[in-house]
């Protein structure tokens, strides 16, 4: 006799979490809420010419997160080239963070973000060499 209760309360508890969301970390978030907001990059600039390729030179690119859901992490796959003022954000709607310097000739660089629900945008920022002027 004990079964049918056992069938009828987990119908029951599943109803409720279905109708709240899933059950999720944080209310309503059932678990997806990434696919439904997600994260984008959107920057200024993202291809760079330079005269000379040891040289980091200031560019001071404003790149925008788009969507997603805070915090965000920012990393940059070549730290030693790419240097960015701000990698983490905890709060805030759209937040902003600078490229300041970048480096060498003919390489492509990417900045990854990860949000809180392991969404994910990439920017890719590639650098040649300025043609050489002839006399």
């Amino acid at each position: 006799m004990k079964k049918p209760f056992v069938i009828a309360a987990a119908v029951a508890v599943s109803t409720f979490l279905a109708s709240c969301g899933g059950g999720g970390d944080e209310s309503g978030d059932g678990g997806i809420r990434g696919e439904l907001n997600p994260v984008h990059l959107s920057a200024d600039e993202q291809k760079y010419t330079f005269q000379f390729c040891n040289v980091l030179y200031n560019v001071n690119t404003r790149v925008t997160i788009i969507g997603g859901e805070p915090p965000f992490r920012v990393h940059v796959s070549d730290p030693d080239r790419v240097k960015i003022d701000i990698d983490y954000f905890d709060t805030g709607r759209d937040p902003i963070f600078t490229i300041l310097q970048v480096g060498g000739c003919d390489s492509k660089y990417v900045i990854t973000v990860l949000d809180k629900n392991s969404g994910t945008a990439t920017l890719e920022i590639t650098t040649e060499k300025a043609e050489d002027e002839e006399s």
